[in-house]
């Protein structure tokens, strides 16, 4: 009797991960993986003006906790770690357009019917 409710502890006390979670303590779920240049490049292809692009990744993002951000002359294209910092930062930002872990910033010289198709063509690089 004792070996068998030794072998039956000993069974439950097994470790398993469902398959429906990650067997790795905090790992990150990939949103998409858009990047912010090369969002700046989908609009180029588009037609849109990007005029001045620059990496602004060192400069911006220790501030702000971002990933990759790239500045133009019309729009700035900034990508976060995940929706939470995105959402944040949206949420103190005017002029601007989130999609999931991404955020694009606009200048007064791009008009608010022009907006749409940066903000459309955004959508379909993250996939959303």
């Amino acid at each position: 009797m004792a070996i068998l409710i030794t072998a039956f502890v000993v069974s439950a006390c097994g470790t398993r991960t469902p398959t429906a979670q990650s067997s790795v303590p905090g790992a990150r779920v990939i949103l998409n993986t858009a990047t912010a240049s090369g969002l700046v490049a989908a609009f180029t292809k588009a037609g849109l003006q990007v005029p001045n692009p620059r990496d602004v990744t060192e400069a911006k993002c220790p501030q702000i906790g971002c990933v990759e951000a790239v500045d133009s002359d019309t729009v700035s294209v900034i990508k976060f770690p995940g929706t939470g910092k995105a959402e944040r930062f949206a949420g103190a930002t005017s002029d601007m357009y989130l999609i999931e872990d991404i955020v694009l910033v606009f200048t007064a010289a791009v008009p608010a019917g022009q907006r749409v198709t940066y903000e459309q063509i955004a959508r379909r690089a993250v996939g959303a």
